[in-house]
């Protein structure tokens, strides 16, 4: 599926959750594009529209009230970017957001559309981490082959969602133990044996 503007309005739904705001209108137009839009109203009570493309991509997690509450608590934070984005948690973040919520991903099949989610607050990379460090700690160190990290964020219950208390750092070994078992492929055919 394409990002561009005239990709297909379905995949943004009136009602569906984006962030902090909540889709009430589609088939909007916005900007000097004329790109297709959505309006939202955010938790804190105010009514946006963002273009379609951008809500897709994650760019939109709520009308501006983020960036302003992030503001307050840190004020190099105001700026176009959370700050976060060298934390050694911030890629796991990143991948965890993807799997779990992006049809695109290639790993969405096991995740999102399996029903497991990220909790409502960890779609704030800010609180994501201090959750993170605060329940575990942060990630064990140690590199592997071609520099991965040895420990990884691992869900206890693989079929529960990431939030806290579900959640630890693992090794391959581990994780590769709390996989869901394969379903093996039985052939549906029948073979005859004839005598001469």
């Amino acid at each position: 599926m394409s990002l561009t503007g005239n990709a297909p309005q379905s995949e943004i739904t009136v009602g569906q959750r984006i962030g902090r705001g909540m889709v009430t209108r589609t088939g909007l137009r916005t900007g000097r594009r004329n790109l297709r839009a959505a309006e939202l109203i955010c938790d804190c009570g105010t009514v946006y529209v963002r273009p379609l493309v951008h809500l897709r991509r994650g760019e939109v997690q709520s009308c501006g009230c983020l960036r302003r509450e992030r503001g307050r608590v840190n004020p190099v934070m105001t700026r176009s970017t959370h700050g976060l984005a060298g934390h050694p948690l911030y890629s796991a973040w990143l991948k965890m957001l993807d799997r779990c919520e992006n049809p695109r991903a290639p790993r969405y099949r096991d995740y999102g559309a399996r029903g497991i989610r990220v909790c409502a607050g960890w779609h704030d990379v800010a609180a994501f981490i201090a959750d993170v460090e605060a329940e575990i700690g942060p990630r064990p160190e140690g590199k592997g082959p071609g520099g991965k990290p040895l420990y990884s964020l691992d869900r206890v219950n693989n079929d529960g969602n990431y939030e806290s208390g579900n959640i630890r750092w693992a090794d391959d070994f581990t994780q590769a133990r709390n996989r869901r078992p394969r379903r093996r492929a039985v052939s549906a055919s029948l073979v005859v044996l004839s005598r001469p």
